[in-house]
């Protein structure tokens, strides 16, 4: 009844409910509970639909029996060293557009005349606007006295500014990128792994399981290791310039 405080036992509503509406019932019941245990969290692995119980709230890694590594405070795969809201920021800015607006103010100027840009790639500094207006590249003068002439000004503290902000940016993501590529091949290490080790345990005098389960802890291993690299490139973005700490992350070769 509306306003009714009273919580309906299950036994009583499997015996008013019908069979589906029971079993749905019970998937809501079930979800519910999970989602208002902050000690419960559903594992976020695609297809799974298990929940992991943790010992204590907040971000810490914890493991599901599908062999998913997530963090308990955001429900992402497990993301060490970054903080949740690091690995927040980084993505909003992978997703952003504003690195492209960047490399637009970086690498290109605007017409004086129809203020398009453009971008010098080759040949000498005189420009010629689709427009018809033509100006020096580097100082936009557009006495054609000047074409030909050598032009030393320097470059706008922006764009300059802009195009290393830009560079910075693009050296961590490379590498985020090559490694996170690395990631899709995980479940083939996986399958190849387990069957080196079918093989061993199928040959004549074969080895125990105990003897060859390092094959599958070194996989794993591995795949955690590639996972923690990944994610420092991103977190070395985020540092304060502390050229001892940059230099160690940058001496990382793998």
């Amino acid at each position: 009844a509306e306003k009714c405080a009273v919580a309906l036992e299950a036994s009583l509503v499997q015996g008013l409910a019908s069979a589906d509406d029971w079993a749905k019932f019970s998937r809501f019941s079930q979800a519910s509970f999970v989602n208002d245990n902050p000690f419960l969290k559903w594992c976020p692995a695609a297809g799974c639909g298990k929940a992991v119980k943790a010992s204590r709230t907040g971000a810490h890694e914890v493991s599901c029996s599908c062999g998913m590594i997530f963090c308990f405070g955001c429900s992402v795969e497990a993301h060490y060293p970054l903080s949740c809201a690091q690995l927040q920021a980084w993505d909003e800015k992978n997703k952003s557009d504003s690195e492209t607006a960047k490399y637009i103010k970086a690498n290109t100027k605007k017409c004086p005349k129809c203020q398009t840009p453009i971008e010098k790639n080759g040949g000498c500094n005189w420009i010629n606007c689709k427009c018809g207006h033509a100006f020096c590249y580097f100082c936009f003068n557009d006495d054609p006295g000047h074409h030909n002439q050598p032009c030393n000004r320097p470059p706008e503290k922006s764009a300059v500014q802009s195009k290393l902000e830009l560079e910075k940016y693009l050296h961590y993501f490379e590498r985020y990128e090559g490694h996170e590529k690395s990631q899709a091949f995980e479940g083939e290490l996986r399958a190849s792994t387990k069957a080196k080790i079918e093989a061993k345990l199928g040959e004549d005098g074969g080895q125990t399981y105990s003897e060859v389960v390092y094959l599958a802890e070194a996989c794993e291993q591995l795949i955690l290791c590639r996972r923690a690299l990944k994610n420092t490139y991103a977190y070395a973005y985020f540092l304060e310039d502390n050229t001892a700490a940059k230099a160690a992350l940058s001496a990382i070769r793998i």
